[in-house]
């Protein structure tokens, strides 16, 4: 979030990326947090990608579903397919309810579906599935913004009892007040690794199916999407 422009990018990073770990043999990027917290994350991510990352939210999943209830659900659009692995989940119990809209479009989850369908894989890949939880995100944020003041501060205070991070209150609220005057229609993606600098498939020697990026080409396409290029 750009507090400049109100600019806003967003990046998922593959769980699967194998990559150096400090004080550690190489292992999934995902494990950096369950080895060395934020921290290590934080770490790892600006060795990997020459970022300068200071500050963290680490954000349990379930805190998605208490705040997508807080706020009175969300709207998203999903796809016939995406629809009946809902309805089909695992990871929700009341996914039963989700009325099938016509001709396929928007519906409007409640915390339990919306993190179910921030969690599908099984009908595509894990390339999706990270562009689904964009969306989640993109859709509590787009709820957010039609808040009064009083009740997003609320809502702030109340997400902050379900997060870990080292940044302020103050500081919250302000980035708050600058997302409340982003256009949220303007905001950009992207995903490491980029399509083209990586190979995929499992370690001859362990089995593990791995991600295996370039990262010099994947730091330099972060930097250009993140400030623009050189």
């Amino acid at each position: 979030l750009n507090v400049r422009s109100g600019q806003v990018r967003m990046t998922s990073v593959m769980r699967d990326i194998w990559t150096p770990m400090h004080g550690r043999a190489p292992q999934k990027i995902n494990a950096c947090t369950v080895f060395g917290g934020p921290t290590l994350a934080m770490r790892t991510l600006n060795e990997d990608f020459r970022m300068n990352i200071e500050d963290y939210v680490l954000i349990d999943m379930q805190a998605i579903e208490a705040v997508i209830d807080l706020i009175g659900g969300v709207e998203l659009e999903i796809t016939e397919r995406e629809f009946y692995a809902l309805r089909q989940s695992r990871n929700a119990t009341d996914t039963d309810l989700i009325t099938p809209p016509e001709a396929f479009g928007t519906v409007t989850l409640t915390g339990e579906q919306a993190l179910a369908y921030a969690r599908l894989r099984a009908i595509d890949n894990d390339y999706e599935r990270t562009a689904r939880q964009r969306r989640v995100l993109l859709a509590i944020a787009r709820k957010a913004k039609t808040l009064p003041l009083g009740e997003l501060t609320k809502l702030i205070v109340t997400c902050l009892n379900y997060v870990e991070t080292d940044i302020s209150l103050v500081d919250v609220i302000t980035l708050a007040r600058v997302g409340l005057a982003t256009d949220l229609d303007a905001i950009e993606e992207m995903r490491l690794p980029v399509e083209g600098t990586y190979t995929s498939g499992k370690m001859p020697e362990n089995g593990l199916w791995v991600i295996q990026p370039d990262f010099d080409a994947n730091a330099q396409a972060l930097h250009d999407f993140i400030y623009g290029p050189a």
